[in-house]
């Protein structure tokens, strides 16, 4: 997997959640992205700075997050595939995206 950008990690677990992105809105955030809730509703979605969206996440993708000596953390989403990052957060995040290219191609 390339080296995905805040934004690109935003917008791609937006896409797998199935969520619209809202692009005819700024955001002040420019690592996050606007996803249509209901019809004109929208919020800012960013599982890399929202605790409890990340960990919705690990728990629906079953990644186990392990902090290695050093300082990385390396976010397990099979017994042989893990993703290593300097974050916690975005270890998860690039688990979960590497998960679901996976098992969907």
């Amino acid at each position: 997997m390339d080296k995905l950008t805040d934004l690109q990690i935003c917008k791609r677990i937006a896409e797998i959640e199935g969520y619209t992105l809202n692009t005819d809105w700024g955001v002040a955030d420019k690592d996050s992205v606007l996803i249509n809730v209901l019809d004109d509703k929208f919020t800012i979605y960013n599982p890399l700075t929202d605790k409890a969206l990340c960990f919705d996440l690990a728990f629906k993708g079953k990644i186990d997050l392990i902090f290695n000596d050093g300082g990385s953390a390396s976010a397990y989403y099979s017994k042989k595939h893990c993703v290593t990052d300097g974050d916690g957060k975005r270890a998860i995040c690039l688990a979960y995206i590497a998960k679901h290219e996976a098992n969907n191609g």
